[in-house]
């Protein structure tokens, strides 16, 4: 066993989890929810049952995995320091503590856990959009209120409904940003906003024009 088949195998264990899991509960949500246009599958209830069984066999796997799969926790050694461990496959006996390996020895650190979980999560949501979209490509989401954000997802895909906000916003944005640039528009504007200036040597300087 070496720190680095350690290392490798429990990062992209634990990174298969947090994707699978991320897209579980994010199925999970958009179900009870009713966006059905982020449902990777056709009907809401098919789609929480899934989400159900996604995030559910995900974290089943991560702990139940070494069962199967050779790593640092064979039969009868997980109970030595984890750098003691052989390679192999563990027995029901040492699953509770299988994935118990120091990050010295490889395991998973707080920094893996930092970047894997979140990068999972990421791709979770792409897959999300994507899947969600091919699979309701059909859909044809009514024209209301294109400022209504997220419920507009209940009746249509994530692509339509962001072209639709972003037609809206984009106009409403481009004339915030002008009157903030804009001189005298409103007090405190960016535009009003100067630098004082100083004057004096590097030991000690005073401001001009500060108020007594």
């Amino acid at each position: 066993m070496t720190i680095h088949e350690t290392g490798s195998l429990f990062a992209w264990q634990y990174g298969v989890t947090a994707f699978v899991a991320t897209l579980g509960v994010i199925q999970i949500a958009v179900a009870s929810s009713g966006l059905r246009g982020l449902c990777v599958l056709p009907y809401r209830r098919t789609a929480l049952v899934l989400g159900v069984v996604l995030s559910g066999g995900a974290l089943l796997w991560f702990f139940l995995a070494p069962l199967w799969t050779d790593g640092p926790w064979k039969a009868g050694t997980v109970a030595a320091d984890s750098s003691l461990r052989e390679w192999g496959r563990a027995s029901w006996g040492d699953l509770s503590a299988a994935r118990n390996v120091n990050d010295i020895d490889g395991g998973l650190s707080a920094t893996a856990q930092g970047l894997w979980f979140p990068l999972g999560a990421i791709a979770a949501i792409a897959t999300t959009v994507i899947l969600g979209t091919l699979a309701n490509l059909r859909m044809r989401g009514t024209k209301g209120d294109p400022s209504e954000g997220l419920e507009a997802l209940r009746t249509d895909t994530y692509p339509r409904a962001l072209s639709r906000s972003l037609t809206h916003w984009r106009p409403v944005w481009l004339d915030e940003v002008r009157a903030r640039f804009r001189k005298g528009a409103h007090p405190g504007g960016i535009r009003d906003w100067r630098m004082p200036r100083f004057r004096g040597g590097p030991s000690g300087a005073t401001g001009e024009g500060t108020e007594q």
